[in-house]
């Protein structure tokens, strides 16, 4: 505080210089500490908050964008699966079961894939995708290999060939992502970008139109 009076005689002068009738008398020690006190600047934590970026919602990657065409995947052939799945019935309950336990598999797995996604999932995904369009491949050109129907050659429809289509989009969609570093949930909806979307909608539009005009088998 040695300073204090020589701080206070300039504070005086540049306020008398605003109003005449403030003089050298007017200020005491502790009216000058009280302006002191209201002229410091402000912490530093109110600074920061301040300073602070506002919180955004988050994007979607790469990454996500195909985990979630995946799904689509998964779901777009459980769809044609269960479309099919009385008429393999009525030709035996072995292919209907077959077809009601392959859809149940694809839907759970589409839901994992979104909610809780792993490396051991995506190649899981993989392998059931492919291991589908192996036996789809076997029954339409070399024979179905068991059941009522043995070593006969299924008729190729719209139907299982869209399913096979969209078994292998999720097989792609899988191995992409399970090439990555980092491998995030994406069942989010702020997380589906505009082409994905797209996706969504011309699979549930298309799929039970093309269901509804198509033979089943």
């Amino acid at each position: 505080m040695a300073n204090a009076p020589k701080t206070l005689s300039r504070l005086t002068r540049q306020m008398s210089l605003v109003s005449p009738a403030i003089d050298d008398h007017a200020w005491s020690e502790d009216d000058f500490q009280t302006v002191h006190v209201a002229l410091q600047p402000p912490p530093q934590s109110l600074h920061l908050d301040l300073e602070r970026e506002p919180e955004t919602a988050p994007t979607s990657t790469s990454t996500e964008a195909w985990l979630q065409v995946a799904a689509l995947g998964l779901f777009g052939a459980a769809a044609t699966h269960y479309a099919v799945m009385p008429t393999h019935f009525r030709e035996s309950w072995s292919y209907g079961l077959f077809f009601l336990c392959a859809a149940s598999a694809q839907v759970a797995m589409a839901f994992a894939l979104l909610r809780s996604p792993s490396r051991r999932l995506l190649l899981a995904a993989v392998a059931g995708s492919l291991a589908v369009i192996a036996l789809w491949v076997v029954s339409r050109f070399w024979g179905v290999p068991v059941g009522p129907d043995n070593g006969a050659t299924e008729a190729i429809g719209v139907l299982d060939v869209t399913a096979t289509v969209l078994e292998g989009l999720t097989a792609v969609g899988c191995f992409v992502v399970w090439r990555q570093d980092v491998v995030r949930p994406a069942w989010r909806w702020s997380l589906w970008s505009l082409p994905v979307r797209l996706l969504l909608l011309v699979l549930a539009v298309g799929l039970p139109i093309t269901a509804w005009f198509s033979p089943r088998g």
